[in-house]
């Protein structure tokens, strides 16, 4: 079941972390945003943070604990914040992520999602140690867009 998630917890920063080693940026996000949960049998298996900035919905962070990984969860909670971003009168979502970051990228095209930027070296300026992920170093973000 996916319910919005007034609480932010432990359990959430700790889900978050697999998707994102900042603790900062995390922590920040939940301060401005709201969150998405998907709940099965009273247990938290991933959750969508976002931000809403007038007619733009920024997702910042996806993340799947690993043990439920490939039930799409993550298709689940996308195509639930689009829904929810058409009923809120929204006509952008955006998402970031890593250009090693390959399950995402096909992930998020897949829902829709368009490459609209590539931002270069952010993850050198942003994050304080190298950052690597499926044999590569993570250098730039990648910025993709859905128009509703």
């Amino acid at each position: 079941m996916i319910q919005l998630c007034e609480e932010r917890s432990n359990e959430l920063l700790a889900l978050f972390s697999l998707a994102d080693p900042s603790q900062k940026a995390i922590k920040e996000a939940l301060e401005n945003g709201k969150v998405f949960c998907y709940i099965e049998k009273q247990t938290l298996l991933g959750a969508l943070l976002f931000i809403r900035q007038q007619e733009t919905i920024e997702i910042t962070h996806l993340a799947v604990l690993e043990r439920a990984e490939n039930r799409h969860i993550a298709t689940r909670l996308l195509a639930h914040m689009i829904e929810y971003a058409k009923k809120q009168k929204v006509t952008v979502l955006v998402i970031k992520t890593g250009s090693t970051s390959l399950k995402q990228l096909y992930l998020y095209q897949k829902m829709g999602f368009r490459m609209d930027a590539i931002v270069s070296d952010y993850f050198i300026t942003h994050y304080d140690a190298p950052i690597f992920e499926n044999g590569l170093r993570l250098y730039d973000q990648v910025v993709l867009k859905l128009e509703i």
